[in-house]
């Protein structure tokens, strides 16, 4: 009995329903990455569950190939020994942040809504169909929400970049 041969399509289909993202899956099966979305968006609107694969941590905003944070915490060059630098002249990191401190408050809690944010986007279905200035522009526009959420709410400059970084699409739109 000979067996079937799948599709590329097909392939698609089970390899998204396993939970492969779309680019994993273009490069598995050997489509191109607007195929592979198109058949996960048709997945979508037929209601077939096509997830992503949960993002292990990783470093800012880096892709699902970036280097874990255990690797790096791991790695003796990566930690800086230095407890105070000097940014220039007298001026100290610590003077620096705790100014920044007063503008856009807690770095711990602020930077633990930034990434849920940030995992949000990234899991959304249009994600990997925007081009990487829209990308860039979500990401920093949700960068500055988390610093007028979690500091000062009146800081007109956030609210400023906003519109910029919202305006650099639009106009290339």
């Amino acid at each position: 009995m000979t067996k079937r041969k799948l599709t590329k399509s097909a392939l698609a289909r089970k390899l998204l329903t396993r939970g492969y993202s779309i680019t994993e899956t273009a490069k598995t099966v050997g489509m191109l990455y607007g195929h592979a979305w198109a058949v996960h968006r048709e997945m979508q609107l037929k209601g077939q569950p096509a997830a992503p694969r949960p993002v292990e941590r990783y470093i800012g905003s880096a892709p699902p190939y970036g280097v874990p944070q255990s690797e790096l915490e791991s790695d003796p060059n990566y930690r800086n020994q230095q407890s105070e630098l000097t940014v220039s002249g007298d001026n100290t990191i610590e003077r620096v942040l705790a100014e920044r401190g007063e503008d856009y408050g807690d770095y711990a809690s602020k930077a633990q809504f930034i990434q849920g944010v940030k995992y949000l986007m990234r899991t959304s279905p249009s994600w990997e169909a925007m081009d990487a200035d829209m990308r860039e522009s979500m990401e920093m526009i949700a960068h500055k929400m988390g610093r007028t959420l979690y500091g000062n709410p009146t800081h007109k400059d956030n609210f400023l970049d906003i519109a910029g970084y919202a305006k650099l699409v639009a106009d290339r739109l």
